[in-house]
């Protein structure tokens, strides 16, 4: 079978198998998948009701502190540190170019 080879013992018996992943890679992603559930098969599931409600709790309960609490700080930076410190962030943090390919670097062509 093109771009399927067989690694072979003394014996001639099939050991491993080399796949041409240009050639057959969306059906090595679904065998794989195939593969990970069957690994998997043994281990504790949860009832999707039960993530689904985990989920909406997640969903509407807030995170962090209320903005009636962050007012405590207000003032505590003056107006001179707040503005040298977004200075200082603006000249020293990488910039992100959002035409650049994040995985590769590479430029994006419009």
């Amino acid at each position: 079978m093109k771009g399927i080879q067989f690694v072979v013992d003394e014996a001639g018996k099939k050991k491993a198998v080399l796949i041409d992943l240009e050639e057959w890679g969306e059906l090595w992603e679904d065998f794989y998948d195939i593969l990970v559930t069957k690994s998997r098969q043994h281990e504790a599931s949860v009832d999707w009701r039960e993530v689904k409600a985990e989920l909406k709790k997640g969903a509407t309960e807030p995170k962090g502190v209320s903005g009636k609490e962050l007012l405590s700080f207000s003032g505590a930076i003056s107006n001179s540190d707040a503005t040298r410190m977004s200075k200082v962030i603006e000249e020293g943090c990488e910039q992100v170019d959002v035409n650049e390919c994040w995985k590769c670097g590479e430029q994006k062509v419009s």
